[in-house]
């Protein structure tokens, strides 16, 4: 999707590749009633004071390819919020068989990953004709637009990378959560709360809508972390998780419930795009024993990354390698976004990539979480102004 600039005089277009993997970048202005549309598009409205936006949607997602979706016939197991073990085989059995259905169907599962979806930028800019052109990456975009810097047939003017997520970093450091809590003296009152709900295992009777069924579901440790690290990205989340923990260290449940529905999509639905692209770029043998020793001293286990690194095996994915994990360097003039609260891609990360980019800044969005990057006025502003000054020292 091309949104136009603004002005005749438009500087170099922007290609845009968003969050995920598995989250188009055009849902912004899909499927929307017109109003919810025109306040989505207002984020992009510093951008096009200066030049066109290309919203480029990853394949397998959006308007780029086929649904890799299995939607399982029964209701998941009552204990899935319960046993990490448990749930983990539900998802590895319903991915096989979502995976051999899309094999017979046709689909080329091989080609949904990071370096295939790269060249997929390549292909787009030659087919808009594109001599110039900048990249904006989001999130998983951040590793999109760095797996394009090694494979593209072109070089960008000028990249920005917002909420970065290296090459290598699609699995998390399980301590890594400890000790954002503690940072937000939040650590105690989940351990509490933790405690207290693997004693009570509490049960929330639910209603499967496409199967029109009861179905119940048991709430122990893991399902609490599961349930927390899944929003961490989301804004208001921070403020929320005190009055939450509290109800839950009192033995109460209604607020669980809330959370617990958010993630039911979890269970209720198996999307191929988001397993196999991050099983793809994995994580290289020193950092999966570095994330095997932390589960064991983290208060979360391994919640963060559930269901990876094990369901790579159902989907069989094929291995980007340890090469592709390195931060790659690139003398590309570049503008490093991270918010001080992003807990999904965190500061430090941020600055690891960006000394691999020795023609770069980086900005820190005071108060910012993972959400909000692509949200906040000014931060949005400081992007379109960076992007506008590559364009007066390029012309």
């Amino acid at each position: 999707m091309r949104l136009q600039a603004d002005t005749r005089k438009a500087g170099t277009p922007l290609i845009y590749c968003g969050e995920g993997p598995g989250v188009p970048s055009t849902v912004d202005l899909e499927a929307l009633e017109p109003e919810v549309a025109a306040r989505r598009l207002e984020r992009w409205r510093p951008f096009l004071k200066d030049r066109d936006v290309i919203l480029f949607d990853h394949r397998g997602c959006g308007r780029s390819g086929r649904d890799l979706k299995w939607r399982p016939e029964t209701v998941p197991p009552e204990i899935f919020f319960a046993d990490a073990g448990g749930a983990l085989s539900y998802l590895c059995e319903e991915s096989v068989k979502a995976r051999q259905r899309l094999v017979a169907d046709g689909a080329r599962l091989h080609g949904y990953q990071a370096i295939d979806a790269a060249k997929d930028i390549d292909a787009l800019r030659r087919e808009l004709e594109l001599d110039r052109f900048m990249l904006l990456g989001y999130s998983y975009g951040a590793q999109q637009l760095m797996s394009y810097l090694r494979v593209g047939d072109a070089v960008p003017s000028a990249a920005v990378l917002a909420g970065t997520e290296g090459c290598g970093d699609a699995y998390k450091l399980p301590l890594q959560t400890d000790r954002y809590f503690e940072a937000q003296g939040l650590l105690g009152a989940y351990r509490r709360a933790a405690d207290r709900i693997e004693r009570d295992r509490p049960r929330l009777t639910l209603h499967h809508r496409r199967l029109d069924c009861p179905f119940e579901l048991e709430v122990g440790r893991f399902g609490l972390a599961l349930a927390i690290c899944r929003r961490l990205y989301a804004e208001g989340t921070l403020s929320q998780l005190p009055a939450l923990l509290a109800s839950i260290s009192r033995g109460e449940s209604d607020q669980l419930e809330g959370w617990i529905k958010r993630q039911l999509p979890l269970a209720l639905r198996i999307d191929g795009m988001p397993y196999l692209v991050d099983a793809a770029s994995g994580a290289s043998r020193e950092r999966l024993e570095q994330i095997e020793r932390e589960q064991q001293a983290s208060a979360f286990g391994n919640s963060m990354n559930f269901p990876f690194p094990q369901i790579g095996a159902a989907w069989q994915p094929p291995d980007l390698g340890d090469e592709y994990r390195l931060d790659p360097f690139s003398p590309l003039p570049a503008l490093f976004v991270s918010g001080d609260l992003d807990w999904n891609t965190p500061l430090n990360q941020a600055r690891r990539v960006a000394a691999s980019f020795p023609n770069s800044t980086l900005h820190v969005a005071p108060g910012a979480v993972h959400e909000t990057l692509m949200q906040n006025s000014s931060t949005l502003m400081c992007m379109a102004t960076f992007l506008r000054s590559q364009d007066a020292i390029g012309s």
